[in-house]
């Protein structure tokens, strides 16, 4: 068993775990880690401007990667910085690991005012993940990574963190070398499954709602053979976005809060719903109507009730319970032809764009010009921002993790990190953060983390000198708005400063050949567009 430094263990086992990157900022108390990362060349460092951003960019590797994305930060506010951060890969189930350091341990919770001193900080993420620890020794390190990496690789995928005081990372002691924890997948119990599929056999009108789910357990070419077999729309959330092919017949669309919408799912007699949590976001606060057969599928039994009862529950891995589903089907069941919904569902997706159009042609043109620009492979990284709220609702994105977003917490700042830390885990993708003016300043000093490090993102600005999201609800309830206005940089300029390229358009047909040419300039770029345009929602 080979002798190390608490900060050699840490990085020889994120390294035996296949971690090729880290995202963080140095602090006095983890010196030593950083130190050792000195000599593995093997892992990437790229150092962020502030801790929010680092776990931001975490987030956005491992939503476009499917693997873990790594964060290191400081004891004290260098935790706290990044706890919005990690609080939104909680709620959006994103496999990152924060490592953070504490003062000595044997003065944990004594207030004896050391630096960056927090009573007890461990607390402080519990919520925020789905496992927590504390290294105690040295030799505790390696089975603490393997344990985290565990929990993010199997079951529902949560954030962890670990927790090494400064004297565990400076003192030496006997540190194993472990073997990565395999995933597991979980097969569904075999009378659920079996009732699963007599009753999607039975279903005269069904439909799927794919969540987040479906992408993480690589289940899409499941979910599709399942679709075409039985003649199913489906329906994909925000977080699913991408489970199937966003231009296929079965398509039904991203957003389910629209009149369209509910009015085709009253007409459907079953859904199956796979890997969604069905929360008030997602269900415009319980109110939306669902059939009264509900099958759902979910890794996490304590999802399988929430919100929506199901009729059948089957708690297992999507990708393997669609396979058992699928393969209940007789050969003869498989080769009944079902009638084409193909043309209900063009019609359906034909009515919310034309009501979006009704709404405001301009936003819609907006859309048009940005997608017209992205190869059907790219990434878009979309802060909280009015234009994420005219996507959702147009998006055809092709594949599964093309799309990302802050979904459950609605953090704004998520758009350019994210965006970068997809970049890294893509680089041969062509990658787009979209924000608005006040979300983009939340984290706009990670512009210099990409002019550093070479991430050729390109971030587009929609500037309407606002927090555009919240003034047509203050005017809905209130009929007036409060502290929504904003004075805001020149970011061209702002952009020009840190090294990247700076560009403002002053209408959206501009928009396409601005994006075009800061793609082809392979550098970080930002592109601004001054622009109101309205929310598509009835608040």
């Amino acid at each position: 068993m080979p002798r190390q430094t608490g900060g050699e263990a840490v990085v020889q086992s994120l390294s035996s775990e296949g971690v090729k990157v880290i995202f963080g900022i140095p602090g006095t108390h983890g010196l030593a880690l950083f130190d050792a990362l000195h000599d593995n060349p093997g892992i990437r460092r790229i150092i962020t401007r502030h801790e929010q951003g680092a776990a931001f960019m975490a987030d956005g590797y491992a939503r476009a990667s499917g693997e873990v994305g790594v964060c290191l930060t400081a004891t004290g506010p260098g935790v706290i910085n990044s706890l919005s951060a990690m609080g939104t890969a909680f709620i959006d189930s994103s496999p990152v690991l924060n490592i953070f350091t504490q003062i000595p341990s044997g003065d944990i919770g004594q207030t004896k005012g050391y630096l960056h001193e927090v009573r007890d900080q461990l607390p402080l993420v519990a919520d925020l993940t789905g496992w927590s620890a504390r290294a105690e020794s040295v030799s505790q390190i390696p089975w603490l990574v393997r344990d985290a990496m565990g929990h993010m690789r199997n079951g529902r995928t949560t954030p962890t963190a670990i927790e090494v005081p400064r004297d565990i990372l400076d003192s030496s002691g006997d540190a194993p070398a472990l073997s990565s924890t395999p995933k597991v997948r979980d097969a569904g119990d075999t009378f659920q499954v079996s009732e699963a599929a007599e009753a999607l056999l039975q279903a005269k009108r069904p439909f799927i709602w794919a969540g987040g789910g479906v992408v993480s357990s690589q289940a899409s070419q499941e979910l599709l053979e399942l679709a075409e077999l039985i003649e199913a729309p489906v329906f994909t959330t925000i977080m699913g976005i991408g489970s199937i092919p966003g231009n296929h017949p079965l398509h039904l669309g991203n957003r389910a809060i629209n009149d369209s919408v509910q009015a085709y799912f009253d007409s459907c007699d079953m859904v199956l719903v796979v890997g969604s949590r069905f929360s008030h976001i997602e269900t415009a606060d319980l109110a939306m109507r669902l059939p009264k057969q509900i099958v759902r599928i979910d890794v996490d039994p304590a999802e399988t009730g929430r919100n929506y009862p199901a009729n059948i529950n089957v708690v297992g891995d999507a990708k393997i319970v669609l396979s058992q589903i699928l393969d209940t089907f007789t050969a003869e069941q498989k080769s009944i032809k079902r009638a084409s919904r193909a043309g209900e569902v063009a019609e359906l997706k034909g009515m919310v764009r034309s009501g979006l159009l009704n709404r405001s042609e301009e936003a819609v043109a907006l859309f048009d010009e940005v997608v017209s620009v992205m190869p059907d492979d790219s990434i878009i990284a979309n802060d909280v921002t009015t234009f994420a709220y005219w996507a959702w609702s147009l998006l055809e994105v092709k594949e599964p993790r093309k799309y990302l977003y802050p979904w459950g917490f609605g953090t704004l700042g998520f758009g350019m990190p994210a965006a970068l830390g997809a970049k890294v885990a893509c680089p041969e993708k062509q990658v787009l953060a979209v924000a608005g003016d006040g979300g983009f300043m939340f984290t706009a000093t990670e512009l210099a983390t990409a002019v550093q490090f070479d991430i050729n993102v390109v971030t587009l600005i929609v500037n309407d000198n606002c927090f555009g999201v919240l003034e047509p609800q203050q005017e809905a309830r209130f009929g007036r708005t409060m502290m929504t206005k904003l004075k805001n940089p020149d970011f061209a300029a702002m952009a020009r400063s840190f090294g990247a390229h700076g560009v403002c358009v002053d209408s959206i047909d501009k928009v396409g050949p601005a994006l075009s040419e800061a793609f082809a300039l392979n550098k970080p770029s930002v592109v601004e567009l001054k622009i109101d345009i309205p929310d598509p929602f009835d608040w």
